[in-house]
């Protein structure tokens, strides 16, 4: 199809077999006119989006939507047409899925043939919306432009849920930490929280040592599938090496060693080892929990 305008040509039908939906993120399409989900899906049969072509799913109107969404929130994006049941039904389903739902993370484009007095302005001022077109200025190009720019977004959307998610769990981790009342039991809930918040945890350990003393304590704290002699462990042997050589924090690929001068000369060193490479944000959170589990580790000693 080129780029005359989508809706210029309501008696166009798609090919059954490129309309065939294949799993990825869910578009719900509202309008009460049947040809308007004919260009829709034809426009969008051969769309895809991070490598799959989303599930397109069709209501004749505002009740059927919100009937819909009541009872599915994997919903990414609708797509969403303004006069049907009455002027302001497509207003209706706005309100259900932002305030009766709380669901402010699915996308909703406005997509009108009958703007009237509820023009772009007014409605993007009054109602959550995401995008506003009218249908007869909205081309191919357009139509899938503005759906991968908001598939685009419920994806950002989603990451950023899922990183305050991570945040309020961490921060519980750290209070449960906090209560550690000796070094067993500090040393227990570095073995379970670390297996937790980081991927794929090959090796975990604690290295007590004294400076100017070459005696060195090594607490063994790795998944039991895992653990194997320090000694047999070169890659722990050379990372212990460097941030005793630099009297520094570590890091070399998939493995991080956290450092800390503490009272009396003591030296304590927490030491990670993944499967895989560890994200930034990964080894942010590891830093930042290593941090606590040496202040601790000082006051139990201290007591």
């Amino acid at each position: 199809m080129s780029d005359d305008f989508m809706f210029s040509k309501p008696d166009e039908k798609p090919d059954s077999e490129t309309v065939k939906e294949v799993n990825g993120l869910k578009i719900l399409s509202v309008d009460d006119e049947p040809a308007v989900h004919d260009v829709t899906k034809l426009v969008l049969s051969n769309f895809k989006f991070e490598g799959a072509r989303p599930d397109i799913v069709i209501a004749m109107s505002a009740k059927e939507a919100c009937d819909y969404m009541r009872t599915h929130d994997d919903v990414a994006l609708v797509l969403l047409d303004v006069v049907m049941e009455s002027d302001h039904a497509g207003f209706d389903v706005v309100e259900t899925i932002r305030n009766e739902l709380n669901n402010h993370r699915a996308r909703i484009i406005i997509r009108t043939g009958q703007p009237g007095s509820m023009g772009m302005e007014t409605t993007m001022s009054k109602y959550e919306v995401d995008g506003y077109v009218e249908k007869n200025s909205l081309t191919h190009n357009c139509l899938q432009a503005t759906v991968y720019s908001a598939l685009r977004a419920y994806k950002d959307a989603g990451r950023m849920n899922a990183s305050r998610d991570a945040q309020a769990e961490f921060i519980r981790i750290i209070q449960t930490l906090n209560a550690s009342c000796d070094t067993e039991g500090l040393f227990n809930n570095v073995a379970k929280d670390i297996d937790e918040f980081l991927p794929n945890v090959e090796s975990i350990r604690i290295i007590i040592s004294h400076k100017n003393n070459d005696d060195i304590q090594v607490k063994d704290l790795s998944p039991k599938i895992h653990s194997q002699s320090v000694h047999s462990d070169q890659s722990f042997t050379d990372i212990l090496a460097e941030a005793n050589d630099e009297n520094t924090t570590i890091q070399i690929n998939n493995q991080m060693l956290y450092r800390h001068d503490l009272k009396g000369d003591v030296i304590f060193q927490l030491y990670v080892k993944t499967h895989d490479s560890l994200s930034d944000n990964t080894k942010s959170m590891f830093v930042s929990y290593a941090a606590n589990v040496s202040t601790i580790y000082g006051f139990t000693q201290a007591a």
